[in-house]
Order: structure tokens, then sequence, then C-alpha cells
């Protein structure tokens, strides 16, 4: 192990190690005596270690100050501006004098501090530091009212304050990086209007738990971490102030001041434009990546190459609420409430102190592995008092009042679970959630809810109004022609439009959970091919969009059901084959219905040349062509029977 060094020790006169001691290298020691307790030492005698601007010293165990009586010698321990005192042990120093007649201790106010153990105390009679940095494990207690006139940096671990205050001095900064905590357990933190950030990156998100009384806490900075995915992000407000996070966020990041690029959603159950997001509001960002992701002008066809866009940090600077916030939301309806704390909170905490209500968080990327698809979507779970919704965080979900109360001292948890359990656990909500995929990456979803409480007649409060993506978007399609993301339903004795927007291609719908009181009952119709398919759990239906018009928009797809059961009226179809669309990429695609066992394609040319044969138990295919223009014949058959279809390929 490391040995112990001392600046006197010993019985005799040659003993006294009197002097100056500069270290501008590195030391490391176990103990590190800083005394003067030898009868022999004087008042005159010099015990002094200086630690240099380049200089640092590291003691695994503990600094012990003087016990001797008052007239010996004064030893001192001096930190230049640079230098650097590391302290390990769990009882980091001892015997450390307040009065200043038995120790001196000099810190310069660029020099730096480090409590880098695991739980330590920190040391009370050193009153002010330069730089106080909290690194290593475990938590890090003030031991007394404490002053940072530099940086303090809280590199990982805890630093919880008790009932002590702890106040930046006015030259003074905060730094609390991802997964670190600062903890104002009680007392008064006072940050005097300096900058205060509590960063993200791709391993986490720092924290501020306030418990106690913060104040002038005007100029802190909050921030996320953003993936590599273009789309709207739902997002707080966490700050008593409004916030117009076009001009707060970092000048790399793509620019958000353009319209429908900042929503905000009003009672009226619909996103608006909104540059300025008020106090303690929700909001939904459209984020594009960085400025360096494109060639010139942020656009979707501009960016610079296939990785793009690139992951990044979101941080937005305000002023942070006390620790009860009051939220408005909305009676009837939905509402969209944020997290208005700089620290995770329990996911019951936003909807009104009550577990085991449904609510919905929006969701970017959902699988999709096409970063520059814009295909964000709702997506649902139940609210506990152990899954959390981090900083920054928003949900939305019908509140039933017109304010809720937030008590941080309850509802800050740095500890859930994570938001858990989806809707189709819960037996008390019935819905359908349709999603579309292509080429296997998510595209968007919509959801079907069946309430008694709801109207079929048009957009209402208990429905929510979709926030559009650039590529694809699929919504039910409201009286008054509201495009929605969650259409709530006495029930389907009406037909229900869907519409789909997207470019030409493959797709896929799924059925990712479809518990609806008369689930095997409800249908999707396709009505350009008048196809049925029963929308069961995990049934999927193909089809394809082309640039012809009636392969998309409001008036192709509908949900409606039956009285009975309709499986066997489809699955007793006679064998019937269609071509659906036109050709895409040298294929098409093949519906096939009614089919007695595993059918054979085969696609043959004027000449009789066949071109592909494929063997199919799906009922959509798609068969390649040729690469040549010209008349093409597809035969399909079953066992029992043959039909030719004709495509023209131009």
């Amino acid at each position: 192990g490391f040995g112990n060094i001392g600046l006197n020790g010993g019985s005799g006169t040659s003993n006294r190690r009197q002097g100056t001691y500069t270290i501008n290298g590195s030391l490391e020691c176990e103990n590190l005596y800083i005394t003067a307790n030898n009868a022999l030492c004087l008042a005159a005698d010099a015990y002094k270690m200086i630690v240099g601007s380049s200089g640092s010293v590291t003691v695994r165990t503990q600094l012990l100050g003087n016990t001797g009586a008052a007239g010996l010698g004064l030893p001192e321990l001096q930190l230049q501006s640079g230098g650097l005192l590391k302290i390990f042990g769990t009882t980091p120093t001892t015997t450390i004098d307040a009065t200043g007649t038995k120790n001196k201790w000099t810190f310069d106010a660029n020099a730096t501090v480090e409590y880098g153990g695991a739980a330590q105390p920190i040391e009370p009679n050193f009153g002010s530091y330069g730089n106080l940095k909290i690194s290593g494990s475990g938590i890090k207690s003030l031991g007394a009212s404490t002053t940072i006139n530099g940086v303090l940096s809280i590199s990982s671990g805890t630093l919880t304050t008790g009932a002590n205050n702890l106040t930046l001095g006015a030259a003074a900064s905060a730094i609390i990086a991802p997964t670190a905590i600062l903890n104002i357990s009680a007392g008064t933190t006072n940050f005097v209007n300096r900058p205060v950030t509590v960063q993200a990156s791709n391993s986490g998100v720092g924290s501020i738990i306030n418990t106690g009384t913060i104040s002038n806490a005007t100029n802190v900075t909050l921030q996320q971490w953003i993936t590599s995915q273009r789309g709207y992000r739902v997002l707080s407000n966490p700050f008593s102030t409004a916030l117009t996070p076009a001009s707060s966020i970092s000048n790399t990041i793509a620019d958000i001041s353009g319209t429908n690029y900042i929503k905000t959603y009003n009672s009226n159950n619909t996103w608006t434009s909104n540059q300025t997001v008020p106090a303690n509001t929700a909001y939904g960002v459209f984020l594009r990546g960085l400025k360096t992701d494109f060639n010139g002008t942020p656009g979707l066809t501009n960016y610079a190459d296939s990785a793009k866009p690139t992951a990044f940090v979101y941080g937005v600077t305000g002023t942070l609420n006390g620790n009860s916030v009051n939220v408005q939301t909305n009676a009837t309806g939905f509402s969209i409430v944020g997290n208005p704390f700089a620290a995770p909170v329990k996911s019951s905490a936003l909807t009104g102190g009550t577990a085991g209500t449904p609510y919905y968080r929006y969701v970017a990327t959902l699988g999709s592995v096409t970063p520059r698809i814009k295909a964000g979507g709702w997506s649902a779970v139940m609210s506990s008092g152990d899954s959390t919704i981090p900083m920054m965080g928003a949900i939305a979900y019908e509140a039933g009042v017109t304010s809720i109360t937030i008590d941080g001292t309850t509802a800050i948890s740095t500890t859930g679970n994570g938001i858990t359990g989806l809707f189709g656990e819960a037996e008390t909500l019935k819905y359908l959630e349709l999603q579309v995929t292509s080429a296997g990456n998510f595209h968007d979803k919509l959801y079907v809810r069946a309430d008694a409480n709801a109207s079929d007649a048009s957009n209402e409060k208990m429905d929510l109004v979709k926030l559009s993506n650039d590529v694809t978007n699929i919504y039910t399609i409201a009286l008054d022609k509201s495009r929605l993301a969650v259409d709530a339903r006495k029930g389907l004795e009406a037909n229900i439009p869907v519409g789909i927007s997207s470019p030409a291609g493959s797709y896929t719908f799924t059925v990712a959970s479809n518990n609806l009181p008369n689930a095997s009952n409800v249908y999707l119709l396709d009505k350009l091919t008048n196809t049925k398919t029963v929308l069961t759990p995990g049934a999927t239906y193909s089809f394809a969009i082309t640039a012809d018009a009636t392969t998309k928009g409001d008036e192709r797809f509908e949900l409606g059901a039956v009285k009975t059961a309709i499986v066997d009226v489809i699955n007793n179809e006679a064998f019937a084959v269609k071509v659906l669309g036109n050709v895409v990429n040298n294929a098409v695609t093949v519906q096939v219905k009614g089919a007695k066992s595993a059918v054979q394609i085969t696609v043959v040319d004027v000449q009789g040349k066949i071109i592909s044969t494929t063997t199919s138990n799906k009922e959509i295919n798609t068969v390649s062509l040729a690469s040549g223009s010209g008349l093409y014949l597809v035969k399909v058959t079953d066992g029992d029977n043959s039909i030719v279809n004709k495509v023209v390929k131009p």
C-alpha cells in the first residue's frame, strides 16, 4: 500500500521537519499529516505544504490536521491556482481546525478539492472552496454551510446538502454530469443567478432533486439526449418562466424557428404553432439534426450522407421551479402534462397522483431503423408509483380537472423502473392499435378506443389530434375532417374512415393489439381491392401505394364491424387473383384469395419464356418481372384452378 506523509514527527530537534515543501508533480499517500504536535515544534517555525499550479496530492484515506495547543507551529496546506487535492477515504478529514489557530488552509479560487471515494462527508471547517469536485460512487454530504467560488462539478455520484446551505459565489458555476445528482434535501441552495448546467449524453441525464429551498435559479440549463431520428419530440417546459426554444438551444442544431416546428396543445384539442411556450407547459418540437448534417439548407433531401441525422444534446435555459408546481389541465378530453422538475418523476405524479391511470407518451423512433423517417407515434402506458417520466418528459391523458399540483417531495424518483406496462395488460381499457411498416421499418400507428363516454359525432376532447409526419401518416378521420391519432368511440356501429399518406412502395398494416369488446368482428376494409381483413391481434394486411391517387388518401381504407364473426366469410371466398397497382421496381403485387392450398405463381413474357416462379401460401405476394418493357402473363394455380392476369410494363 501507500505510506503516510507528515510535515513533522519524531522526538528530536532533527525531526522537526520544518520548512516549506512545494509539490509540482503528483504525490500519493495513505494519510497526509499537516501537524505540529511535537513538543519541540516552535511557533516561529514554518510547516507548509504548497500544491503548485501543476501539482496534485492524492490522499487515499485521511487528511489529518493539528491537535497541538495554540502557540506551537502553525502548519499550513496551500493550494495554488490549478492545484488539486484528492481525498478518497470514507472519513476523509479529521482534527481540521476551524479557528485558524492550529491549522491554516488556503485554497485559491482556481484550486480544486476533489472528494472521490464512496460515501463521504464534506469537510465542514474548510468553509469555502475554489473548485469542488464530486466523483466516485456513493453519496457525498455537506457537513456545514458551504460556498463555492469557482466551479462545483458533480461528475458522478450524489452531493446532498442535508440541512446545510449551499451557495455559489459571484463568479461561480455548477455542472451536474450525466447520471450525477445534486440533492437539495433541506436548507437553502442559492445559485445567485449563476450558470448551472444539468448535462445529458447517450449514457444518461443528470438531476437536481429539490425537496428543500432553492433560490436565484434563473440561469439553469437542462439537457436531454436526442437520438438520431428525424421527428417530433413532445417535451415539457420545466421552468417557471416562458421558454422560446429556438433562441434557447445551441446554434449548432438545425433551425426550429419555422412555422409548425414548435407546437403546443390547447384546450380546443388542437396542436397550435407557438414559438413561445408558457411556463410549465408541454410542447412538440420538430428536430431534424445538426446544421452540419446537411449540405447547405436543412431539408429532407439535403442530408450530407446516409448516416445523418446524428444524435445530439438538446438544451434549454430558464428558471427552475420550486418543489411544488401547479399545472393547468383540461377538465374534459386530453391534456398534455409535462414533468416540471429537473429530475425524473413518478408517472403517477403526472396523472394527478393516481396510479393505474392510462396515458400516452410520444416516441420518435418506435423501432424504425431509418433515421430520416419522421415516424413518431403515441405509445400507450399505465401510470404507476415505480415507473418514471424523465426530465423534460411529457404525457397525454384525460385529467378530468382544470389543474393538478405536483409535489416534488413525493413525485421525484431517481430509482424508478422506467415506463412499464402496456394498455393491453389493463382489463379496464379497450382499444385497437394499428401500425404500418415498410421493409421492416416502423412508420406510424393509430389507436381506436372504446369509451362509453365518447361521442362518434366528430373530433371531440377525448380524441387526440395527430402530429403529422413528413413521410407516412395513418389516421382516422372525424366528421369535421380532423385527423386523429387516438379516436375514442362508443362502438363501431358506424364505419370509421382511415386515411394514409406515404410515398409509392409496399406497406403492411399490423394489429399490435386489439381487446375491443367485439375484437373478432372488427375488420379493415380496403375499398380499392374490396378486401376485408379481420383485425385480431397479430393480423397483417399488405398493400401497395403507387403513383395512382386512389392507392392512398382518405378514401381507400375504413374500419368497421359486423354483429357476428366474419372469419368464416373471408376464409371461404372463391378462388380469385388480382394484380394490385402498377409495376414498381420491376415487380408487381399479386393478391390471391380462396386458394385451397399453396399456390404457384409463374410470370412469362409474350414469347413464353419463364421470368420467375414463386410458391406461396400468402394472400399478398410480390413477383418479379424482367427489366424490359412489354406484356407479361401472371399465372396463378392452386392445383385445382388456374387464373391468368395480364400486366403491361411501360
